[in-house]
């Protein structure tokens, strides 16, 4: 389902990219659309614990661990930073 919005690699004829920020953040909408909400009383899921799991990791392993973490992070921030810009913009159409 992820391919849904992906677009063809230039590169690598028959190969797919993953689709970009806008277009997973298009998919997630359109995949809420189907998702039937409930409330906790409806269904009786136990309750979430949380467990800290210690591992050891190698140094590269460790730095790859963080590079990528950086980029989750990056990429948060920059879904807000667009939705906030994009509020914004229809703010001031609406205003004109």
């Amino acid at each position: 389902m992820q391919l849904t919005f992906a677009e063809k690699n230039p590169r690598c004829p028959g190969e797919l990219n993953p689709p970009d920020k806008e277009k997973l953040e298009r998919l997630v909408q359109l995949l809420n659309c189907f998702v039937v909400r409930r409330p906790e009383t409806t269904v009786p899921f136990p309750p979430l614990t949380r467990e800290t799991r210690n591992f050891d990791l190698t140094l590269a392993e460790a730095k790859c661990s963080n590079q990528k973490f950086a980029e989750y992070e990056k990429a948060i921030s920059d879904t807000g930073r667009s939705k906030r810009l994009s509020d914004v913009q229809s703010k001031l159409l609406t205003e004109a």
